[in-house]
């Protein structure tokens, strides 16, 4: 295996994972608006119901987004280990570095944004009534 080798197949992992950010990111939020807000786009979630998706649905998918940018990193980090040890020039360590250390910083950054976005789902589903006092008091705001 070449160094020519190694380049497509590392950005095309970087653009996988990004890919798989993006997208997990949009269904971590969709979820979070579910959580937080029981009424929103028609969907009236009891607060069980809604403890239940905060549970069983964002917080797994939060870690195995995280679980796979750090395994991403580790696969490319070590990555020029599968060239000859005539081709693992500075290039594909410089190289595999940045792909490890841009997986990395995505994990880190779906840490910490996770964790802010969690304290927030659990202030609100702490909250007794998560609709406003003169929401809550009018007849259509009663569940039929």
């Amino acid at each position: 295996m070449q160094l020519r080798d190694l380049l497509l197949p590392l950005l095309a992992a970087l653009w996988a994972l990004c890919t798989i950010v993006f997208n997990g990111t949009k269904e971590l939020n969709f979820i979070r608006d579910r959580i937080m807000f029981a009424d929103a786009e028609g969907f009236r979630a009891t607060l069980p119901n809604r403890k239940l998706l905060a549970w069983n649905d964002w917080l797994p998918l939060l870690m195995l987004m995280i679980f796979a940018c750090i395994a991403f990193g580790a696969v490319s980090g070590f990555s020029p280990m599968l060239l000859a040890a005539a081709d693992r020039l500075p290039y594909a360590w410089a190289l595999a570095i940045f792909v490890a250390l841009c997986a990395c910083g995505m994990a880190i950054t779906l840490i910490v944004t996770g964790i802010g976005e969690w304290r927030l789902m659990c202030k609100c589903l702490r909250a007794k009534n998560s609709r406003p006092k003169d929401q809550a008091k009018t007849p259509e705001a009663e569940p039929t």
